[in-house]
């Protein structure tokens, strides 16, 4: 889980406890008991309508503070008066409002929270902002350090083009921050219209991405790329004679390689992910090549495969491929199935002994 999400998460459930005055109302001690009670359902119901909505993050967090009475409909009738439940209920809300702002401040790094508080003229991120990439992973791949160099460098190749063209330096972009967890994200820091440009620009070459979906991933590349609006724009600059045939072709270089970088890396947008209803991470699949297996002994949570110790596997001679679990088994029950996997194994080029062991027995027939 990245530190992004995290953040979010601890932000989203403050906000469905201060909203819906959880704590006020346990805390409450009106003297009209009917109308406390219909109020602390009304507030418990719109709580729990958050809560089904919650991401991730959120629910763990919930979790974590022991928030799961505020959303469990069978348990609403002890926090009506004031019971110990109520008050043990009403001491967790308390808590968690206490800390949850802390939990924020600790994990969203300082430049982030600098840029966030910065407004006026005076300071010193104004007519800037920020573009976070986010970079796919599973549980049981990888990423090279190939794919990650293609997304800031097709980052880079688009701050460009965008800046070229607006007759910006190229120099202001910066990456301010770097996220992981089940996924990886960069944080891009530049000139604000420079940023949007690089936006749009991302957000075309995912419809595009989409609509030749159907091509193979070589042909896609050429075709998303040459149909991007972007190069029309660059062609109308070069009729125009706003831009000189060599900063054409320096332009839709830097555009070419960077859709290549991009795609071939399997990134996305917060914008992508928000305003399409397709799945991003099956589209915006990384290449093979950018890519590691994760290691043979890790135990993956929700893999059926149970592994033992590598060595171990190796020398017993079984192939990983029967994802076996032989830590029951005692010295000469693993004698047994070695010798038996060992009869069932089909002779093949690279094992020379098997292949003259079917020739002896021929011949003594």
């Amino acid at each position: 889980m990245r530190r992004a999400e995290l953040i979010n998460g601890a932000r989203e459930l403050e906000d469905a406890l201060t909203e819906t005055r959880m704590f006020e109302l346990l805390n409450s001690k009106s003297d009209d008991k009917k109308r406390s009670a219909t109020e602390v359902l009304e507030a418990l119901k719109e709580y729990s309508i958050r809560a089904h909505r919650f991401s991730p993050p959120a629910k763990q967090l919930s979790n974590i503070f022991n928030l799961k009475t505020l959303e469990t409909p069978g348990r609403w009738i002890s926090l009506l008066d004031r019971s110990p439940t109520s008050m043990r209920t009403r001491d967790q809300v308390a808590f968690a409002l206490t800390f949850l702002p802390s939990i924020v401040e600790m994990l969203e790094p300082e430049i982030l929270a600098q840029i966030n508080r910065s407004s006026g003229e005076e300071s010193p991120f104004r007519n800037m902002r920020v573009l976070s990439v986010s970079i796919y992973e599973s549980d049981k791949v990888l990423s090279t350090p190939t794919r990650l160099c293609n997304v800031l460098e097709s980052m880079n190749n688009f701050y460009t083009a965008c800046a070229l063209m607006e007759n910006e330096s190229p120099s202001t972009l910066s990456v301010i921050a770097c996220d992981s967890g089940s996924d990886k994200s960069f944080d891009f820091l530049g000139i604000a219209k420079l940023m949007e440009c690089v936006e749009r620009l991302i957000g075309t070459i995912w419809d595009r991405a989409f609509f030749f979906r159907e091509k193979q991933f070589e042909e896609r590349l050429d075709l998303v790329a040459k149909s991007l609006p972007i190069m029309e724009r660059i062609d109308t600059m070069l009729t125009q004679k706003q831009i000189d045939p060599e900063m054409a072709g320096v332009l839709k270089r830097n555009i070419f390689d960077g859709t290549n970088r991009f795609l071939q890396s399997g990134a996305s947008i917060q914008k992508i992910e928000d305003t399409t209803e397709y799945n991003p991470r099956l589209l915006l699949s990384p290449v093979q090549k950018l890519l590691v297996a994760a290691p043979e002994d890790a135990v993956q949570e929700g893999d059926v495969r149970v592994e033992g110790d590598r060595d171990a596997e190796k020398q017993s001679g079984l192939p990983n491929s029967l994802r076996l679990d032989l830590s029951n088994l005692n010295s000469d029950e693993k004698a047994l199935l070695l010798k038996l996997a060992q009869k069932s194994r089909l002779p093949t080029e690279d094992d020379p002994a098997s292949v003259s062991s079917e020739e002896d027995t021929d011949e003594a027939h």
